[in-house]
């Protein structure tokens, strides 16, 4: 960061005010996550990366699930914050591409280890891709039908990708308190 070099000349620092925004947070701020063309922009990880400490379990959450069976798959455990805002504080990514491919019902299980970990008296509402729903094309019951089985309520969400980036986008801005609405959990480095 600039102001880790006291060597520097005072001009130096107007000189790099003037760059690109991009190029600005790599040199000025020690931003080497941010690159030209980057699709969320003002994501940046000092200000969204942040510990809130231990969240009441009473607080309402959503899980928010990316099936993977040939790649990778992650699962997030999204507070809802009383103040508005929302907090990632957790996240499972397991190993689908791997050569163990893993099942619904091994990924149901860590699932619900994981919010009784965190001291949750029942796991929240996942919300899934809605191609999960569909067991067009196969026999037995669908991917979401199947987590159900196995104590996960699950609920296909809406994949209107343009809307949710925009609301990405949103959530990544400043709220009036100067938090961002969406903040990520430092122990989430797959999201991050």
């Amino acid at each position: 960061r600039l102001e880790d070099n006291p060597y520097l000349d005072p001009d130096y620092a107007d000189r790099l005010n003037q760059l690109p925004e991009a190029r600005r947070r790599q040199l000025r701020d020690g931003d080497w996550r941010v690159y030209d063309g980057q699709f969320f922009s003002q994501w940046n990880q000092s200000v969204h990366t942040r510990d809130v400490g231990a969240i009441d379990p009473s607080i309402r959450r959503i899980c928010g699930l990316d099936w993977g069976y040939n790649s990778p798959g992650c699962c997030l455990w999204i507070a809802c914050l009383p103040d508005g805002h929302f907090h990632v504080e957790r996240e499972y990514k397991f190993n689908g591409g791997s050569r163990d491919k893993v099942t619904v019902k091994d990924v149901a299980a860590a699932m619900k280890r994981i919010s009784q970990d965190m001291g949750l008296k029942r796991h929240p509402l996942v919300m899934a891709d809605p191609d999960l729903k569909s067991s067009k094309g196969q026999i037995g019951e669908s991917i979401i039908e199947t987590f159900r089985k196995w104590g996960i309520p699950m609920e296909p969400s809406n994949n209107a990708r343009n809307l949710g980036w925009q609301r990405c986008q949103e959530l990544l801005r400043t709220a009036p308190d100067g938090v961002p609405w969406l903040t990520v959990a430092p122990s989430c480095p797959y999201l991050i």
